[in-house]
């Protein structure tokens, strides 16, 4: 389970909010594999 994220923009990939700090951290062609990464650490 993941308890808090280190920003704002990995939180919102991780929601799949599509916003501004969510752009500014990582590029939206990368965002599946950002998820299904989070989804992983999630389910630990």
């Amino acid at each position: 389970m993941i308890l808090s994220f280190r920003d704002a923009g990995t939180e919102d990939i991780f929601n799949g909010e599509n916003t501004p700090a969510a752009r500014r951290t990582c590029p939206q062609s990368l965002w599946r594999v950002a998820v299904r990464k989070l989804d992983q650490l999630d389910s630990v």
